[in-house]
């Protein structure tokens, strides 16, 4: 990781139900100087996204009641900038398969669950470009 990384004036959203999970990437990406908005599920999310207006969006693939895949396709639809934002899928199924079903979905790349923070920086920095 790189030790001048710098996540100041950027802006997360992440969705994800695991509440460990999502406490984990706020520690993380707070310390790295972002703002972090969390929410548990599609709905919350898509309510932060439309409110806090994201430089990007960490979103679990499988959550309850509201896949990613629809959250994206909500956001996508969305009558504002908002609709924009670069999204990064986390999933536990990390295949060929759910890298090209993500790709496919509009999101900007694919994190398997349990991804390191080296791995996160380096997708994040990268759709931040």
């Amino acid at each position: 990781m790189s030790p001048i990384a710098n996540l100041s004036q950027v802006t997360i959203v992440i969705v994800e139900d695991h509440q460990d999970t999502r406490l984990l990437l706020t520690d993380f990406l707070t310390r790295l100087g972002a703002r972090v908005i969390q929410a548990g599920d599609a709905v919350k999310g898509l309510q932060a996204i439309e409110r806090y207006n994201p430089d990007v969006i960490l979103s679990d693939i499988w959550l309850p009641s509201r896949s990613g895949f629809e959250l994206l396709k909500d956001i996508r639809g969305l009558d504002s900038e908002n609709r924009n934002s670069p999204a990064i899928a986390m999933t536990a199924l990390g295949g060929i398969v759910e890298r090209e079903k993500a790709i496919a979905a509009g999101f900007q790349g694919l994190l398997k669950k349990s991804f390191g923070p080296d791995q996160l920086l380096g997708l994040l920095l990268s759709v931040l470009r």
